[in-house]
C-alpha cells in the first residue's frame, strides 16, 4: 500500500479516461463512505472541501486522488478512471500495474521516492568522512610545522669585534723602587730604542730633561 509521502510525489495531471463515469463514481463512493473511510481518504489523497466538488464539476482527477480514495475504500483505481465497470479490489498487484501504466516505475518497484529535505542532507559516506579527517590532520600538521619554524628563527648573531687596545690599556704600569743599576739599564735601553722608534726617543728626551733639571 502507498503512504501519504509516496502519494505526494505523484503528478497532478488527470488520469481519468471517461470523465462522466469517473466523476460520478468518485463523488458517489466518497459520499457514501463511512466516516473512517473518508478520514483515511482525506489523509491519503490530501482532500479538502473543494476537491470532490471540482472532480464532479470538471470530470478530472489526479493519480493521487484516484489512488488515495481507491485505497481507502478498497476499490480498483481503474473503476474510478472509467477503464473498467467492475469495482474490484485494491490489491498490491493492481496498484503496481496502475503505477507502471502511468510512468511511476520506481514507485511500482517499491523504491523510496526522492525526498529533497532528507536526501539533500544525507550524512557523508565513510570514504568522504575519511577524506575530511585526513585533510584536517594535514592542516593541523602544516600549522604545527609553521609554528615550529617561526619559533626556530632567531636574529642573526653579531660578530664580536675586539676593540683595539688604547694607549692607556697598553701602557706598562709604573715601576717603583728601581735601583741605580736598573735605572742605568733602562736609560741605555731607551737610548737604543730611540734610534729605531720616535716614541722611544721622546721618552728618552723626557728622562734627560728630568736628569738635567
Amino acid at each position: 500500500m502507498l503512504t501519504v509521502q509516496q502519494l505526494k510525489t505523484l503528478k497532478s495531471s488527470n488520469v481519468i479516461k471517461d470523465g462522466e463515469k469517473g466523476k460520478t463514481r468518485l463523488a458517489e463512493d466518497y459520499s457514501s463512505a463511512t466516516k473512517e473511510q473518508k478520514k483515511t481518504a482525506t489523509e491519503l489523497a490530501g482532500l479538502n472541501g473543494a476537491t470532490i466538488t471540482n472532480v464532479k464539476k470538471r470530470g478530472t482527477a489526479s493519480a493521487k486522488i484516484v489512488l488515495g480514495i481507491a485505497q481507502a475504500l478498497n476499490v480498483s483505481p481503474y473503476y474510478y478512471t472509467g477503464a473498467v465497470d467492475e469495482k474490484g479490489e485494491y490489491t498490491d498487484e493492481v496498484q503496481k500495474q496502475f503505477l507502471t501504466e502511468y510512468g511511476y516505475d520506481s514507485l511500482a518497484a517499491g523504491k523510496r521516492p526522492y525526498n529533497r529535505k532528507k536526501d539533500d542532507t544525507k550524512p557523508a559516506k565513510k570514504s568522504d568522512s575519511k577524506a575530511i579527517e585526513a585533510a584536517k590532520a594535514e592542516m593541523a600538521l602544516t600549522a604545527k610545522e609553521a609554528d615550529k619554524s617561526a619559533k626556530s628563527e632567531v636574529a642573526p648573531k653579531t660578530e664580536k669585534i675586539d676593540k683595539p687596545e688604547t694607549a692607556s690599556e697598553n701602557t706598562e704600569q709604573p715601576v717603583k723602587d728601581l735601583s741605580k743599576d736598573d735605572m742605568l739599564t733602562l736609560v741605555a735601553a731607551l737610548h737604543i730604542r730611540a734610534g729605531l722608534s720616535g716614541e722611544a726617543k721622546v721618552k728618552l728626551d723626557g728622562i734627560k730633561a728630568i736628569l738635567l733639571s
